[in-house]
């Protein structure tokens, strides 16, 4: 997934190139020394990037504190001081600010009908509403269940051709596109740490699977990509928890899989007409 959005030159796209970094880097920083004003930077950065995955780092460490408390009184003091005691408020009222200066409202991000041009599709998806349970079957689909697509020789018959198999420009599920998340399920997520990962992910995945976007045009789930290094640390820790090294077959896996996305990126996505159907309409 990550591999796809680098190849396209998109601001959505690189968005969540983006997030991914900050993601990386505040986790990072939240296993080793935690200091709450990196944190703080890194968490209001991924809110002015991608709002879900924003949220879900200030989730995050607002659990942490509360969970090292001993008594109520300490949990809200150590919650309030690790949200505002932080450049967390300060970037938010940039991000308002911002707004403000661009569309008028404080509260306006772009994404209503008087600031975006959609395609057909977008703009039928979000008369359903920006972020509904109508939406969580069909982004549930995409994100965990949906195939590649089989490429036929003709227009008529069932005969496959090679590759016999193209990535489906709705979305592929996330365990095809890396299998090696099986894993997480043999996980017993006993610990802190562990547990609070796992929390996160589900908020911000809460949030994305009632988005109407759904993330066409794209390589898997992009969308995924919000709380996808939650996910692959969790699966890394545990395992090296359990294994210390990498099996053999854990190997063969990755490669495998790497090898099947890289083909379906590079040789069945026309790259360039991609960069130029997102632009002429506004694919988000």
């Amino acid at each position: 997934m990550l591999f796809a959005t680098l190849s396209i030159s998109s601001s959505w796209y690189f968005a969540h190139n983006v997030a991914v970094l900050l993601w990386l880097l505040f986790i990072y920083e939240f296993l080793t020394n935690s200091r709450r004003w990196t944190l703080g930077l890194l968490a209001g950065l991924l809110l002015a990037t991608r709002t879900p995955a924003g949220l879900g780092a200030i989730f995050l460490i607002t659990v942490n504190q509360i969970t090292l408390a001993n008594s109520n009184e300490e949990r809200i003091k150590r919650a309030f001081r690790a949200i505002v005691a932080t450049p967390i408020p300060v970037i938010v009222l940039l991000l308002l600010l911002y707004n403000f200066l661009r569309f008028g409202n404080p509260l306006e991000f772009g994404y209503s009908g008087g600031f975006q041009t959609l395609s057909d599709f977008l703009a039928k998806a979000r008369d359903y509403g920006t972020f509904s349970l109508a939406h969580l079957p069909g982004n549930l689909y995409y994100a965990l269940l949906s195939t590649p697509l089989p490429v036929f020789r003709d227009d008529i018959s069932h005969v496959l051709a090679p590759p016999y198999l193209k990535a489906n420009p709705w979305g592929i599920s996330i365990f095809i596109t890396s299998p090696y998340l099986f894993y997480l399920f043999t996980i017993s997520y006993k610990d802190r740490i562990s547990k609070i990962f796992l929390a996160t992910t589900s908020l911000i995945a809460l949030l994305v699977f009632t988005y109407y976007g759904i993330g066409f045009l794209q390589f898997g789930y992009r969308y995924a990509l919000d709380f996808f290094p939650l996910l692959f640390v969790l699966l890394v820790k545990n395992y090296h928890q359990r294994h210390l090294n990498l099996s053999s077959t854990f190997k063969t896996v990755i490669i495998i899989s790497a090898i099947l996305n890289l083909i379906w990126i590079l040789y069945l996505y026309n790259v360039d007409s991609v960069v130029n159907y997102i632009n002429q309409n506004n694919c988000f």
